[in-house]
């Protein structure tokens, strides 16, 4: 898969995005990571309490699982690599 390389934006503030807020996901076949945004290091903390309040409301099929959202690094030109310091909240 060919990594793409433009600029992204915090969706909160519009500051460049330093992170990614997900969970991963599995239906037993097929995983992935169900993002929740993409935010600057000041927006980390509001938008993962976000993301995880979301992540309680949602409804599931019964071999579907989705992790408690954390957070992940962005760099430019490399997949998102799960951060060291993750906050209690």
């Amino acid at each position: 898969m060919k990594l793409l390389r433009y600029p992204i934006a915090c969706q909160c503030c519009g500051a460049p995005a330093r992170h990614k807020i997900a969970s991963r996901w599995t239906d037993g076949h097929t995983s992935e990571l169900k993002t929740y945004g993409l935010v600057c290091s000041e927006c980390v903390s509001d938008s993962l309490a976000e993301a995880r309040k979301r992540r309680q409301e949602c409804r599931t099929a019964p071999d579907e699982q989705i992790d408690v959202p954390e957070i992940f690094d962005l760099a430019p030109g490399k997949p998102s690599k799960l951060s060291a310091s993750q906050p209690n909240i």
